[in-house]
């Protein structure tokens, strides 16, 4: 038989687990956020260049490698997007249009009842939950903490901005964890073929 369109639920339960804990460990890849400085530019200061990549399931954009050339302000920039994205979060916006300062390079994020879409240009290049998007970003943001930020000047106001604007997106993360009404869940539908629902069904008298 050819390919089928399964509805997920309408499976038995050990069924429905089985595929939904496949589609979740070897289909979708968690969308990676990545802040860089460029090397080469002298002391650091806040008005250092640097770049941002985001690397998802269906795609991915970086600022890097461009001509003309789309490095960014990155001390800066990051501020930027964490103020953006804590308006999606919190349910003032949705949708929102990231542009870097001193850049073209720019990222779109748009908010419906499964999650969040990120959009590179008219390209979606990961479909994710809030919880996701948060989770990848804030890695993004503690490791260039760590290895970017900390060597900047502390009298520069980047390091303000950057202290402000990731306390407001922990906030709005910490009120996203207590949301009654999370996204629903991925793939509630999956594309599999007659082979793997027989795969299945044979998971599950295995289960029963």
């Amino acid at each position: 038989m050819g390919d089928l369109l399964v509805r997920v639920r309408d499976l038995a339960p050990s069924v429905t687990t089985y595929v939904a804990d496949l589609h979740r460990k070897r289909v979708h890849r968690v969308l990676t956020v990545t802040f860089s400085v460029r090397p080469e530019q002298g002391e650091p200061s806040g008005f250092d260049l640097g770049d941002m990549a985001f690397v998802g399931d269906l795609g991915e954009s970086s600022s890097a490698g461009h001509s003309p050339d789309q490095g960014m302000m990155i001390h800066l920039s990051v501020p930027l997007l964490l103020d953006s994205l804590t308006h999606m979060l919190d349910g003032r916006r949705t949708a929102v249009g990231f542009t870097g300062v001193d850049t073209s390079f720019s990222i779109t994020f748009r908010r419906n009842t499964a999650g969040i879409s990120v959009f590179a240009g008219p390209k979606v290049i990961a479909r994710e939950s809030r919880g996701e998007l948060a989770r990848a970003v804030l890695r993004a943001t503690e490791q260039y903490e760590r290895s970017a930020l900390s060597v900047v000047p502390t009298h520069e106001a980047a390091r303000a901005d950057y202290t402000a604007a990731v306390n407001k997106f922990r906030t709005a993360i910490q009120a996203l964890r207590q949301d009654p009404k999370p996204d629903r869940t991925r793939g509630a539908y999956l594309l599999i073929t007659s082979q793997s629902v027989q795969n299945c069904r044979g998971a599950s008298d295995q289960f029963n």
